[in-house]
């Protein structure tokens, strides 16, 4: 599986495109679990109990709330909903986790279980911006 885009909008007052995508806990734990601790800015982890419901939940089946994936792109063209995908998709790996670091930190102690089920729904809010500041 890879993001599969479902609409882009231009933000005017952050100057960034705004995409809401969706994928698979699978695809997060390959591509996105890797970006947690990519920024010095992010929060660190948090104690584990914290999120111990989160994690019975999402081995019950739950679908997790979105996570905020980010990338720095200097757009000069207009992305469309399938610029955008391919452009992501292709270039994952250069992007950073906004929002949800502990939410994956957490999905990736509950994919060591049995129980965990990969193909299960994962929305991603997707922004590309020109700067980290915004």
């Amino acid at each position: 599986m890879s993001i599969k885009v479902y609409s882009v909008v231009y933000d005017k007052v952050i100057s960034s495109y705004v995409a809401m995508a969706g994928t698979n806990y699978k695809y997060a734990m390959n591509n996105f679990y890797p970006l947690i601790s990519r920024l010095d800015i992010q929060r660190k982890i948090q104690d584990k109990k914290f999120y111990k419901k989160l994690e019975r939940d999402i081995l019950d089946g739950c679908i997790m709330p979105p996570i905020t994936y980010a990338m720095v792109h200097n757009h000069h063209a207009k992305f469309t909903i399938k610029s955008l995908e391919e452009y992501v998709n292709k270039n994952v790996e250069n992007g950073f986790i906004l929002d949800g670091i502990q939410r994956l930190n957490t999905l990736k102690r509950a994919s060591e279980s049995e129980k965990f089920t990969p193909d299960t729904l994962l929305y991603v809010n997707i922004i590309i911006c020109d700067s980290e500041d915004k």
